[in-house]
């Protein structure tokens, strides 16, 4: 019988939302009820977006949550590094995936996108961490496109996926 798992992206998704802006201690009020209500995974935040963000990883870290914590990190070096740097075992790395996003956002070729995504999950992996691949904007992707870095990440070590 396979496991339901419950993943939460308020404390990352929630704040992309007009007017919401959680201080450190209400995120971390936040990340404790969600572990308490059973929660099997926290998105806890994209290191390097702000000082408190980053404070809000290091000190969720020591809280010693049953849920597994998750940082974002764009498939792109910088990210990847910033991500690494916080000691938080998985990272979901993500990149546009729809012709809107690759072409017109990012300017890049389903090859370029190909290396970039792999070197990042490689990296991650590399060091010893688990990845989970979130192919952003996927219900606009092209599914050949779509499946080629789906399948270019899991190649690279990802051992999940995100839609």
């Amino acid at each position: 019988m396979k496991k339901i798992r419950l993943l939460d992206t308020t404390l990352r998704e929630g704040e992309q939302t007009p007017g919401v802006s959680f201080t450190v201690r209400q995120k971390l009020i936040i990340a404790r009820s969600l572990d308490f209500l059973g929660i099997d995974a926290i998105e806890v935040g994209h290191p390097g977006v702000s000082l408190d963000i980053d404070e809000f990883i290091t000190e969720v870290k020591e809280e010693q949550l049953k849920a597994e914590l998750i940082v974002h990190a764009r498939a792109c070096e910088q990210d990847v590094e910033a991500a690494l740097e916080t000691g938080i075992s998985r990272i979901a790395v993500f990149l546009g995936t729809s012709y809107l996003h690759l072409h017109q956002q990012l300017g890049t070729s389903l090859d370029q996108a190909s290396r970039l995504i792999y070197r990042s999950v490689e990296e991650i992996t590399d060091n010893g961490r688990k990845v989970r691949f979130s192919a952003e904007d996927a219900t606009r992707a092209n599914m050949n496109v779509l499946f080629e870095l789906c399948r270019v990440a899991i190649e690279a070590g990802a051992d999940s996926i995100s839609l």
